[in-house]
């Protein structure tokens, strides 16, 4: 796997190793030995989970205040996505730094996300499906969700036809949750 770093500190982008054959293909998108890497020698997968989109579906941002630092590891097993990366943890060099890029079954990118930076994607594909590996199992006591059309942020959305839970939508804003301490916060111990 070759890794690119994202202008977020901690994000980096890389693709999975494929093998085609006259049958279709293996992809692999998780291999501990890669990821060590790729400044993942800590990450272990504690929840695994996918989610599959409508053309149009927005979800996020979604983040986690959980004391277990919740990492991702994301990849889109099959469609397209537009996913987006916001660094929201208080003290970061990047802080409030934006991340957009496109990922694809086609393309094989991974995302690697570290605990604190807010996630949001949209379905430009139908049956587009996301697959994660957290480190952290979910715990909804400790996630928080920004409405992704929070017009502080501007996010480069494709359209305007959008399908969003009433969760996502009626989400804080982003000037809230700063004001009210609703940010993670950054350890100076992730600059090493």
């Amino acid at each position: 796997m070759i890794s690119h770093p994202a202008m977020i500190h901690g994000v980096s982008k890389t693709s999975r190793n494929t093998f085609p054959d006259e049958r279709g293909y293996l992809s692999e998108w998780f291999n501990s030995k890669d990821f060590t890497q790729n400044d993942l020698n800590d990450f272990t997968p504690k929840q695994l989970l996918f989610s599959q989109s409508k053309k149009g579906v927005v979800r996020g941002i979604h983040y986690s205040l959980a004391i277990e630092n919740q990492k991702k590891i994301l990849t889109a097993i099959s469609g397209t996505f537009l996913d987006i990366l916001i660094d929201l943890r208080a003290g970061s060099p990047t802080f409030e730094q934006i991340n957009v890029t496109e990922i694809s079954n086609k393309g094989g990118e991974i995302l690697i996300v570290p605990a604190g930076v807010g996630h949001a994607f949209q379905a430009l594909e139908n049956n587009s499906t996301m697959a994660y590996a957290l480190s952290a199992c979910y715990t909804p006591e400790s996630e928080r969700t920004i409405t992704p059309f929070d017009s502080h942020l501007d996010f480069p959305w494709k359209n305007d036809k959008f399908i969003i839970s009433d969760k996502d939508k009626l989400a804080m804003s982003y000037d809230y949750a700063k004001l009210n301490n609703q940010l993670p916060m950054f350890h100076s111990q992730e600059l090493s």
